[in-house]
């Protein structure tokens, strides 16, 4: 797939942000902004884990004779910062165009069999997402209302164990005759995904608001496949291996509002 498409659900949706509110609100006031946030959150990632960890335990049955062993922490949580485009169709909706950064990164440092070892796995993911919300119609600055939205979501998987600052090869562990590396890798993928959430909206000055959303994501890639070959990752018993970052989030940000239109 070309950048071209894989932009174009972003594109999209930049679009019917813009389109949607002027036609479905002609006749209201609306307010448009920038934003920036930075968040918490938790993700799956169940597929990479225990394709990463079912490697491992190679490893450590070749690493057995010496009392030697490999670990690595799954991959369960993660920080997001992104920005995007803020308009207020009426006073109690709003609708949002945004890209966020997740950060999933998962690393250890460790010496086995008197040969020190890095073992690395990141899984970040570029999201685009388009987000309506609705506030309960209140006088006070702060306001509370419910929303949902989808995204588009695209990944470089990276996953590395390397020994002595070069990667560890199946001649090195005694699994091959090849000098492959037994973990180092680059895989892509995308995906969509959708996601729910409570926002606090509190208007700091008229052109100032904060905002407060906890909610939940459900996003994972159709597949990964390897960046030079082409090839798609697969399990054991033959299954796509996904990335994924499903789960509940925090975010905290503000937004900088210009003026009304007539």
């Amino acid at each position: 797939m070309s950048d071209r498409w894989r932009s174009s659900p972003f594109i999209i949706a930049v679009i019917v942000f813009l389109v949607c509110p002027s036609l479905s609100f002609a006749k209201e006031k609306i307010r448009f902004g920038v934003s920036a946030f930075g968040g918490y959150n938790r993700c799956q990632m169940t597929d990479l884990n225990k394709h990463v960890q079912f490697v491992l335990n190679e490893v450590d049955v070749a690493l057995a004779s010496t009392g030697g062993r490999v670990t690595l922490d799954g991959i369960g949580h993660g920080t997001g910062l992104g920005g995007g485009l803020h308009a207020w169709a009426t006073e109690n909706v709003l609708v949002c165009a945004e890209y966020e950064r997740l950060f999933a990164k998962t690393s250890k440092d460790e010496t086995s069999a008197g040969t020190a070892y890095h073992t690395e796995l990141t899984a970040p993911a570029n999201g685009f997402t388009l987000t309506g919300a609705y506030f309960i119609p209140s006088p006070s600055k702060a306001r509370f209302g419910l929303g949902a939205g989808v995204g588009y979501y695209s990944t470089k998987v990276t996953a590395d164990l390397s020994s002595d600052g070069r990667p560890a090869t199946d001649v090195d562990l005694g699994l091959g005759t090849t000098g492959e590396p037994i973990l180092t890798s680059e895989l892509k993928g995308h995906g969509f995904g959708v996601h729910g959430l409570g926002i606090m909206d509190y208007a700091a000055t008229r052109e100032v608001h904060l905002d407060l959303r906890v909610g939940g994501r459900y996003a994972k890639t159709a597949q990964l496949e390897d960046k030079t070959t082409g090839e798609v990752l697969t399990n054991a018993h033959g299954k796509k291996v996904k990335a994924d970052w499903s789960g509940p989030f925090a975010r905290l940000g503000f937004t900088f509002l210009f003026g009304k239109t007539e």
